[in-house]
């Protein structure tokens, strides 16, 4: 009886110690490294619009994603595109917000959209694009904070 309740802990061992190298076998057949292309984050700052694959990449990451809609006449534009910029280069947003400025809109507009929601802003001010990021950035920076005080 001990013999034979030896050779099945033998038996069961010798599977579960054999069946490791039968995984990374099969794995390594039916890997294709064409399954798993890698998309890079855009540029903080860009004048096309972002790819879906690039959209989805950064909201992976944990970033934001911000489009500017505006029409090339729009003589108030031009603070609220530096104002944007702004945002995206300022530290305290930890390089978490990615800006897409495209012309050719008829109406202005801000849509951001993060892992925590999405708005769209077509009353556009420095005040509701403020605090429409800080409602959607994952981490917070401390002028937000500072500004529920």
């Amino acid at each position: 009886m001990k013999r034979k309740n030896a050779v099945i802990s033998l038996v069961l061992v010798g599977v579960m110690f054999f069946s490791t190298f039968a995984y990374a076998i099969l794995q390594s057949l039916y890997y294709s490294p064409t399954q798993q292309q890698e998309v890079s984050l855009p540029n903080a700052v860009s004048t096309q619009p972002f790819t879906s694959e690039q959209k989805q990449a950064v909201l992976q990451q944990g970033g934001t994603l911000v489009s500017f809609k505006y029409d090339i006449t729009c003589l108030e534009c031009g603070s609220t595109k530096s104002f944007l910029e702004s945002k995206v280069r300022d530290p305290d947003y930890n390089q978490q917000v990615f800006l897409e400025e495209l012309t050719g809109s008829k109406i202005t507009q801000v849509d951001i959209s993060s892992q925590r929601g999405s708005k769209t802003i077509t009353n556009v001010t420095q005040d509701n694009i403020t605090d429409s990021l800080c409602n959607l950035l994952l981490q917070q920076p401390l002028s937000c904070t500072l500004r529920k005080v």
